[in-house]
């Protein structure tokens, strides 16, 4: 149950967390992002979200906690549907030639 206690006590936690340590790439972190470019595409490809797949690959191979990953898969999920829909919007309909779907 979300309670203000809760959203407290996670201002808390965001405010001690150290950013001054800059992203730095590394060979890590740059085949992470590969990876996470490559299985996005393929995913949005498919018509799939890629949630199963993002989250194991941010766990395991990125080295996030549970709750960061899932945050963070749902943010590549939208992101990509997103991208998705701008691409197609303005694409003739295959069933009205000629007609844009707005």
């Amino acid at each position: 149950m979300f309670t203000l206690d809760a959203m407290y006590t996670a201002m808390l936690n965001m405010s001690s967390m150290d950013t001054s340590t800059p992203f730095t790439v590394d060979w890590h972190s740059s085949s992470t992002i590969a990876i996470i470019l490559t299985v996005g595409s393929v995913a949005a490809c498919a018509g799939v979200g890629g949630g199963a797949i993002f989250i194991p690959l941010l766990q395991f191979v990125a080295g996030f906690g549970l709750k960061d990953s899932t945050a963070l898969s749902q943010a590549l999920i939208t992101a990509g549907s997103l991208v998705t829909v701008a691409l197609n919007l303005f694409k003739p309909s295959p069933l009205a030639p000629g007609t844009c779907v707005p």
